[in-house]
């Protein structure tokens, strides 16, 4: 459903314009009008790169009146929420998260819902301080720190030094920590691809058996020009 999003037939509706903001999103380049209070024209004109790159469905001109928009009250990219809300499956959370524009508010779909002592129940919690590695929050109570990144294995977090863990799951695929407790807190993101940690190991491990092989071999050619 979110490639429906690369059309303006989509992005224009309410349901597309809610899920945009949602995910951050603060500029689009559309083929023609996409009309709306919270959208800001910026650029309207002819782009001869842009009619030759961007798809066409049949029968559509061959060239557009293009135009780049700002969109306005956008979620941040890092947020602490103090409310947790809960979707079945996808499809209802499509929906809940569209026209739910709360930053203070996290959805999780049922098979990611974290258990109850970790849900969030903050009154009050703010991020003061983010540099795309780190984030500072200010809560008095557990809430949710979400990042709009991609969720992807191989992520992990750590809260004031601590052990690294796994990020969790929220919404259609973006990153949260749970911190607990009430504080003010420091969380420090990595990331270390899993496959090349995996590939790492098996070159280890083929490395040990080759030289096992090697010596193996050496000492049998000793023997044979001993005896």
């Amino acid at each position: 459903m979110l490639e429906q999003l690369e059309q303006r037939a989509a992005a224009g509706t309410p349901w597309g314009r809610g899920l945009l903001r949602r995910f951050g999103v603060t500029h689009g380049v559309w083929d023609g009008p996409v009309d709306d209070d919270g959208i800001e024209t910026i650029h309207t004109g002819p782009d001869a790169t842009l009619d030759r790159l961007v798809y066409k469905p049949p029968g559509a001109p061959p060239h557009a009146n293009w135009r780049l928009v700002r969109y306005k009250n956008v979620m941040p990219q890092v947020r602490a929420a103090t409310r947790a809300r809960f979707s079945p499956d996808e499809p209802a959370l499509i929906a809940g998260i569209s026209y739910d524009l709360d930053p203070l508010v996290v959805w999780y779909l049922a098979k990611d819902r974290p258990s109850s002592e970790l849900e969030p129940r903050a009154k009050a919690a703010r991020v003061v301080a983010w540099n795309g590695r780190e984030a500072t929050v200010e809560h008095d109570g557990p809430c949710d720190l979400v990042v709009n990144r991609t969720y992807y294995p191989g992520w992990s977090a750590s809260i004031d030094d601590g052990p690294q863990r796994p990020v969790g799951r929220a919404e259609l695929g973006v990153q949260v920590v749970h911190l607990p407790n009430a504080g003010t807190h420091r969380v420090r993101f990595s990331y270390r691809p899993t496959t090349l940690w995996a590939a790492s190991w098996i070159s280890a491990g083929a490395l040990v058996l080759a030289m096992g092989g090697l010596a193996v071999e050496t000492r049998r050619f000793v023997a044979r020009g001993a005896s």
